[in-house]
């Protein structure tokens, strides 16, 4: 293994040097009490090349916080070092056509640190996208591979996970300085890990997710769609740029609840709604934002019962635990959800600097976000069916709730092809959300997040340097 991984490296250089544009090389060191390890490195190496209008990237990378398991299982003397795909892939820049393929970063159409159809966290995933611009209309469509092909390295569960992807469309026109537009979520997921991990039929048909879904379920037709389950969320929304100021608002709907206008005697399933509201504006000292968000209950789970999990919440793992080295390990909200990245039963508020100087940027921000019980594996969390609980919409109804506070800053400074930076985090969370036994049995004993009475300080400290060598 280890000839042919050198191998492969040899090979890659002399290949990549043939090409025009960067090579990169980038290491990290940070310390943080949010991580396993609290001493860590990443590092990273790749390449970046154009030709005319199209770009293709790729770069490979290693950590050794802890999050995830070692190479080749840490053994061979690799100890805890993850290897990982840090991104990679095939970008087109046209006048009215772009598209892009490849694990790659992905951003909404706002502008927001709240963004709430793909999270501000620009995570990347095996994605294909493409966009179109006419005129004042204009049109993006997404596939992201959520999970494929996955097997649970939780220990004691035996069951299959689905293959799970998502599409994300948008719908949007230009008047003046104002931007409208639809946005719209589709996740599908197969009966087992041998379903196909892709539909076409969402990604290719240029019309909301809703009325896609339900193509091809007709019993009375000579053809049925293999059995699955789909879920669709709908959102608006509108922002405005204009001398020195940027507003948007956003909201993002998975269910709203008809009953209390069709039969308000009878039971009330609960809103699933997420919103939020941000403002920007550029001064002389520096350019200042003030931002909120939140969501209901339940928003992005995934439907079912005691003898039923859907998996379909808008999340990239169907699960939130996982193995390392024989340790179990929580899957963090916000490393999960692939919209707003605080998830379900949340509100958040935010205020922002930057400053751009002759030679350097500096960004800071302070954050507060109450929490309560979420989870993007066990659909009612604590209770089998919503029917257990009360009716109704539900938001910050636990009996206790985590509050953080977090204080960061940024700065980087370019040196010819050499980039340096440095980030500091430092805050307090209590009351902090931690990962609890479902009460079911079967995938709902599937674990879910809830306030503990511990409370703790938050410190990261990390320096970085990037090198760029064009050719």
């Amino acid at each position: 293994m280890k000839r042919i991984v050198l191998v492969a490296l040899v090979a890659f250089v002399p290949a990549a040097w043939a090409l025009c544009g960067d090579l990169d090389a980038g290491m990290q060191v940070g310390s943080s009490t949010e991580t396993p390890n609290p001493l860590w490195v990443k590092g990273l190496a790749g390449f970046e090349a154009e030709a005319g209008q199209l770009e293709i990237l790729g770069h490979l990378g290693f950590r050794t916080d802890g999050v995830y398991g070692g190479f080749m299982g840490g053994g061979y003397g690799y100890g805890n070092v993850a290897l990982e795909t840090v991104d990679g892939g095939f970008i087109y820049t046209g006048d009215s056509i772009s598209a892009s393929l490849g694990k790659l970063e992905m951003r909404d159409i706002v502008d927001s640190p709240y963004s709430l159809v793909l999270s501000s966290r620009n995570n990347k995933a095996l994605t294909a996208s493409v966009d179109f611009r006419s005129g004042r209309f204009f049109y993006n469509d997404r596939w992201i591979a959520l999970s494929y092909d996955l097997k649970n390295t939780y220990a004691g569960t035996d069951w299959s996970w689905p293959n799970r992807s998502a599409v994300v469309k948008n719908w949007g026109v230009e008047l003046g300085s104002f931007r409208v537009a639809l946005q719209d979520v589709v996740i599908f997921t197969g009966p087992n890990s041998q379903s196909p991990a892709f539909d076409p039929e969402y990604f290719l048909f240029p019309l909301p997710g809703f009325f896609v879904q339900y193509i091809g379920y007709d019993e009375e037709a000579p053809w049925k769609k293999n059995d699955g389950n789909d879920n669709s969320l709908t959102g608006i929304m509108v922002d405005w740029t204009g001398d020195g100021w940027y507003a948007v608002g956003q909201v993002l709907v998975d269910d709203i609840n008809m009953n209390r206008f069709l039969n308000p005697g009878g039971t009330q399933n609960p809103d699933k709604i997420a919103w939020e509201l941000g403002v920007r504006h550029e001064t002389d000292l520096g350019t200042f934002g003030l931002f909120h968000a939140g969501a209901t209950k339940y928003t992005f789970e995934p439907y079912g019962n005691d003898s039923e999990n859907t998996m379909y919440g808008y999340t990239f793992s169907p699960d939130v635990e996982y193995e390392v080295d024989g340790e179990p390990m929580a899957l963090q909200p916000e490393d999960n959800y692939v919209g707003y990245l605080h998830g379900e039963n949340n509100i958040a508020f935010m205020g922002t600097w930057r400053r751009k100087f002759s030679t350097w940027t500096a960004a800071s921000s302070l954050e507060l976000t109450i929490s309560g019980s979420k989870s993007s594996a066990n659909p009612w969390g604590k209770l089998l069916s919503w029917r257990d609980g009360s009716s109704g919409t539900k938001l910050l109804d636990d009996d206790r709730l985590e509050k953080k506070i977090v204080l960061a800053g940024s700065a980087a400074k370019p040196f010819g092809n050499l980039d340096l930076g440095a980030e500091l985090k430092l805050g307090w969370v209590w009351d902090k959300l931690d990962l609890v036994d479902g009460t079911g049995g079967n995938l709902n004993g599937l674990g879910y997040f809830y306030p503990s009475a511990d409370s703790s300080p938050i410190a990261e400290l990390v320096i970085g340097a990037k090198y760029h060598v064009p050719f």
